[in-house]
C-alpha cells in the first residue's frame, strides 16, 4: 500500500464529513457536466473519493465506473450508493496506472480535484484519452496552487514530506491547459470562479494523436 493510499484511508471519515467550500460552484459544475451526458452514457471517474459526484450523476447516465486508491473512501461511497438506492455505479479500488479495461470503453471521464496530486499527470491524461471513445468528453476540476505564497508552499511541501498529506503539484493554469491539449483533447470550455478556486475544464477527445512527447 503506497504512501498516498495510507493518507487517504486515514482521513476518509473526516473527508466524508467535510462541507463543500463553494456549493454554488459545485452545483454549476454538476449542471455543466450533465449537459455532456445522456441516459446512454458510460462514465468513468478517476479518484472518486467517497462517491458524492458519481452518485449525483448516476440518475442521468447508463453506468459509471468509479475508481479510487483508498478502500476506506470506497467503503463510504458504496454505503452512500446503497443508501440512495443507486445500482448503476461500479466502485473499484485501483489507481489509474493499474486500472485495466478495453480502450475506447467510455463516453465521458471525470477527474475532479485529482490532477494536481497524481503521480504522473501526463501519463494519467494519456490513459484517460485511451479509455475514451472517439469524440468522448473529459471533464476536470483542478486546483492550481502556483500563486499561493512561498510560506504556504513550504508548509505544503513539509506536510507532504512528513506524509501528513499527499504530494501536491503547484500547477499553473496555463500549464494545465497545455498538458490537456497536448494529450489529444480540444478544450471546449474553461471556467474558474476566482483565482483561488479550481479550474473547471470540459475537453473533447480529438482525432489527432496525443503530442505529449513534443510538449
Amino acid at each position: 500500500m503506497g504512501q498516498s493510499t495510507l493518507i487517504w484511508n486515514l482521513i476518509a471519515k473526516h473527508y466524508a464529513k467535510a462541507p463543500i467550500a463553494n456549493m454554488a460552484a459545485y452545483e454549476k459544475k454538476l449542471a455543466l457536466t450533465r449537459e455532456q451526458l445522456s441516459s446512454e452514457s458510460s462514465l468513468f471517474e478517476l479518484g472518486c473519493g467517497t462517491g458524492s459526484t458519481a452518485i449525483s450523476h448516476a440518475p442521468f447516465v447508463d453506468k459509471i465506473v468509479a475508481i479510487d486508491i483508498a478502500y476506506k473512501m470506497l467503503d463510504i461511497a458504496k454505503s452512500k450508493a446503497l443508501e440512495n438506492r443507486i445500482t448503476n455505479i461500479e466502485f473499484e479500488q485501483a489507481s489509474i496506472e493499474d486500472y485495466s479495461t478495453d480502450p475506447a470503453s467510455f463516453d465521458a471521464a471525470l477527474a475532479m480535484s485529482i490532477l494536481h496530486i497524481v503521480t504522473d499527470r501526463k501519463k494519467t491524461l494519456q490513459k484517460i484519452h485511451e479509455l475514451l471513445k472517439p469524440g468522448g468528453v473529459f471533464i476536470s476540476s483542478t486546483v492550481c496552487m502556483d500563486k499561493i505564497g512561498m510560506g504556504w508552499k513550504i508548509f505544503v511541501r513539509g506536510a507532504a514530506f512528513l506524509r501528513l498529506i499527499p504530494l501536491v503539484s503547484f500547477l499553473d493554469k496555463n500549464k494545465l491547459v497545455e498538458d490537456i491539449s497536448n494529450s489529444g483533447f480540444q478544450i471546449d470550455f474553461e471556467w474558474q470562479p476566482n483565482e483561488k478556486e479550481a479550474v473547471f475544464i470540459i475537453a473533447r477527445k480529438t482525432d489527432e494523436p496525443p503530442g505529449m512527447d513534443n510538449a
